[in-house]
């Protein structure tokens, strides 16, 4: 990948890497846990690039040391052609404005001893967006924006359903006006039926707005639904970029067709033949020989577990790491 940013790149990830220490006790050594290693990518303007893989894969940390909310150890971030990683704190405060987060629970991300004025309008002051005369109707149109009324202004988290606290969190990263928004799972801790609400909410916002999405979800079949693009990630490596029906209809890695048959067929008269793919993924501290995914991998062969594969252009920006495309 290129390290230029072009004139369609919003964010340019280049070698991303995120390592945690370890000991398994006070006299032991460190044991180095490789979350992200050596991660590509690119977010072009007014675009949704939806991030997915098993649990314990990297995604949530990926997305975080994007934002710089945990120090990436090492890696380029281009993001509106600056250089995040060389960013001081002045600096680094006036990019988050344009970089913001949806959390996961939108129970624990909010300060339950806050009421939603001073949850929503605390970015507002902080940023010098508003002053505190005109903070009350700042916040009321944020509000509104999300689905939201001012009834809610001086209630607290507590006191409102899962779905319309995800719609507080929605609307605090809102409030200082972002460019791009890495979602982290915003669906996961929410009832079927509000996670359609929401998936529908940010949708329109994306397209009102024009915001870019880093879209991090393991629900392949919301995936397919609000992303442009996506990025399959395995033991913190992407395996496998491309359009979103490339990769749903014609996926080139094996890891990605495992995924993909895992995904249920509301249809009972049609049939999809499943991939159970043996064993769990490795542990990220001990990190498997050549491609990462051959012990598992129901098609490997000799160089599998050898060398590393490298990174093939299938078609038009399909992009796999696999042995077979090579």
């Amino acid at each position: 990948m290129d390290r230029k940013q072009t004139n369609n790149d919003l964010l340019t990830v280049k070698g991303l890497t995120k390592y945690f220490e370890t000991r398994a006790g006070f006299l032991e050594k460190p044991t180095l846990v490789r979350a992200v290693d050596g991660v590509d990518l690119k977010v072009g303007h007014k675009d949704v690039l939806g991030l997915v893989g098993e649990s314990g894969c990297g995604k949530s940390t990926m997305g975080r040391s994007i934002l710089r909310l945990i120090e990436p150890t090492d890696g380029e971030i281009i993001f509106d052609s600056e250089d995040v990683m060389k960013a001081d704190s002045r600096k680094l405060r006036s990019l988050k404005r344009r970089m913001q987060i949806i959390f996961q629970d939108p129970f624990s991300s909010l300060n339950p001893r806050k009421r939603v004025i001073d949850t929503v309008g605390e970015p507002l002051i902080i940023h010098e967006i508003a002053k505190r005369r005109d903070l009350r109707d700042r916040v009321v149109s944020i509000l509104e924006k999300v689905g939201l009324s001012s009834d809610s202004l001086y209630r607290y988290p507590h006191e409102f359903s899962g779905g319309q606290r995800q719609r507080i969190g929605i609307a605090r990263a809102l409030a200082v006006e972002p460019v791009f928004i890495v979602a982290d799972e915003p669906l996961s801790a929410l009832d079927v039926s509000i996670q359609a609400q929401i998936i529908n909410l940010l949708q329109d916002l994306q397209r009102s707005l024009g915001i870019s999405f880093l879209f991090i979800s393991h629900d392949l079949k919301v995936v397919r639904y609000f992303s442009e693009r996506v990025a399959v990630m395995y033991l913190g490596i992407i395996v496998e970029t491309g359009l979103t029906e490339d990769i749903f209809t014609n996926p080139k890695h094996p890891y990605t067709e495992a995924l993909l048959s895992a995904i249920p067929i509301p249809d009972p008269s049609t049939k999809r033949k499943r991939i159970i793919l043996p064993g769990d993924v490795p542990n990220p501290s001990q990190i498997p020989s050549g491609c990462r995914f051959h012990p598992r991998c129901p098609y490997r062969f000799d160089p599998c577990d050898k060398f590393r594969p490298k990174t093939t252009d299938i078609k038009g920006g399909h992009l796999v790491e696999c042995h077979l495309r090579g």
